[in-house]
């Protein structure tokens, strides 16, 4: 894989900087804002919704939320939120804008390596693993380098949708403040890095449907997924301390929410059930972050078959030791903490505990019980199942 160098691994502390975004801006309508970006790439059909044209010529439904269905609880969604495709995949409605680039046959190179998962699912667990084995266990070069000088990732701003609402409270600040905010700087550089640079890895919560059309043909796709109840949960503490996201609900709130499919980056089933579907592919891996919890070397093992890749027994073991989930949390190489030094995750550590089947303690015993009945309703039929659902 083609190595990165890093413009600065030294950021400021913007956290004072960005305090302002926690504010709405009640009267922001995107309908009024005389954007017409949207406009321009879709044809109205219909008040109910209309279609979209993706990067590879492909058209999508869109349907427009009800605002009083949104409920208020999510600040990426405040002004103006959509339904794409058959998956009904929620966005926030000026990430159509991005769509046409993350679909496109070029965005994702052909022979990159790519790890999709709903977001919350061990997807940062996953990274390190595929990064180490695929780079013949250069524990050395995963020290030295921030996890995102490792990958690249796409269709961030697609999910988080930065909407004029946004960026009318965000590029004062950048005006005014620009010193501090040296660290949202380069995080948004490594964002867009890969329209031009690629370090032979990918990050993305964009599901197969809305990625380009050839992909499984021309690259290798690691899909992993964790019970929805446990991904429910992380997501909650995520998101909650996100300050583009913002979810202000509560937990039985998100837990709604969820099921619903009303936040970025759901339906979870749609997204999980798209690749499930492709899991006999050859070029596509599908793994479960409970089997990685529990047979991690198995699991290691696997993937350097998909990759093509030899493990030793004392590689295998190093891996364990490097991958163990509380070296994890403590790697700030693989933490993500830049998020936190440029003042968008206001939280510790951005992976957080990586417990299995714990999920159900944040819930009612009445809510555990609707959460297990969607989840057996979602399943049914598809040979898909998730360890702890009664």
């Amino acid at each position: 894989m083609t190595d990165v160098s890093s413009p600065g691994e030294d950021f400021s502390d913007t956290k004072d900087a960005l305090e302002s975004l926690d504010t709405k801006d009640e009267s922001y309508d995107s309908r009024d804002s005389g954007d017409s970006g949207i406009q321009e790439d879709v044809e109205v059909e219909s008040e109910a919704g209309w279609t979209v044209r993706d990067g590879a010529g492909r058209e999508h439904a869109v349907v427009p939320f009800d605002p009083s269905e949104l409920r208020g609880h999510c600040r990426a969604l405040d002004s103006g939120a959509v339904r794409v495709g058959e998956g009904l995949f929620a966005l926030p409605r000026h990430g159509l804008l991005s769509l046409p680039s993350y679909s496109a046959p070029r965005t994702i190179r052909p022979g990159e390596l790519v790890v999709c998962s709903v977001p919350k699912s061990g997807t940062t667990w996953t990274l390190e693993m595929a990064w180490l084995v695929a780079n013949d266990c250069d524990f050395e070069g995963a020290r030295s380098r921030l996890d995102q000088n490792r990958y690249t990732e796409v269709g961030n701003l697609f999910y988080l949708g930065l909407t004029p609402a946004f960026l009318r409270e965000y590029v004062p600040l950048v005006m005014t403040r620009l010193r501090k905010l040296a660290g949202l700087v380069h995080l948004l550089y490594l964002m867009l890095r890969s329209l031009w640079q690629s370090v032979g890895l990918v990050k993305t919560h964009v599901p197969l449907s809305l990625l380009p059309p050839d992909l499984l043909e021309t690259n290798k796709v690691i899909y992993v997924t964790r019970n929805p109840k446990d991904a429910l949960v992380s997501y909650y503490h995520h998101f909650s301390r996100c300050r583009v996201v913002k979810y202000s609900g509560s937990m039985d709130d998100l837990a709604e929410d969820y099921m619903a499919g009303r936040l970025p980056g759901l339906p979870f089933f749609s997204h999980v059930l798209e690749a499930w579907r492709q899991r006999h592919h050859p070029n596509m891996l599908f793994l479960f972050y409970e089997d990685m919890k529990r047979d991690m070397p198995g699991t290691l093992r696997r993937v350097a078959t998909f990759l093509g890749k030899t493990l030793t027994t004392e590689q295998v073991e190093k891996l364990c030791h490097h991958l163990d989930f509380k070296h994890m949390k403590n790697n700030e190489h693989a933490n993500s903490l830049m998020y936190q030094k440029a003042g968008i995750l206001d939280m510790p550590s951005f992976i957080r505990e990586g417990q299995v089947g714990k999920g159900r303690q944040h819930f009612s015993s009445d809510m555990d019980r609707r959460l297990n009945e969607w989840i057996r309703l979602s399943v049914a039929g598809t040979g898909l199942s998730y360890e702890g659902v009664q």
